[in-house]
């Protein structure tokens, strides 16, 4: 509130205050805006490096799709195989592994994918190799 002073016109209530923001409520308002910007650069860092997995994820993905379908077309023989997957895939490579089950025909196969990183991922399949034979004169 303003008191009238009878000479000067409209004076302060209290002398000093210029109705702006002190010292401390400025260094209260920065620090807070300092919590909160860290705050938010760790939230930024955790999601872009949860995006990274992810590509990582989809990436390593297409590539055991690749090697399957080189599987299932005959491009890749049956048997324990390993390598890299070329140029402009640097960094990646796969390892075969196939195994017998207790079945006749029947085989397990075991597909890993690596990362640059280190991360192996891994399918599993099982694959029919021979027909079951059936008995002479049987239908």
């Amino acid at each position: 509130m303003r008191r009238r002073h009878p000479e000067r016109g409209f004076t302060r209530l209290r002398p000093g205050f210029g109705g702006g923001f002190t010292l401390v409520e400025l260094l209260v308002a920065t620090v807070l805006l300092a919590v909160g910007l860290a705050s938010m650069q760790a939230a930024i860092g955790a999601c872009l490096g949860a995006l990274g997995r992810v590509q990582g994820y989809r990436s390593a993905e297409l590539l055991v799709q690749e090697k399957m379908t080189e599987l299932w077309t005959g491009q890749l023989p049956l048997q324990e195989a390993e390598g890299d997957f070329g140029e402009g895939r640097e960094g990646y490579s796969w390892s075969l592994q196939v195994a017998n089950t207790d079945r006749e025909g029947l085989q397990e196969v075991l597909l890993t994918v690596t990362d640059p990183d280190g991360r192996q991922y891994r399918t599993a399949t099982l694959v029919l190799t021979a027909a079951a034979s059936t008995p002479e004169g049987g239908s």
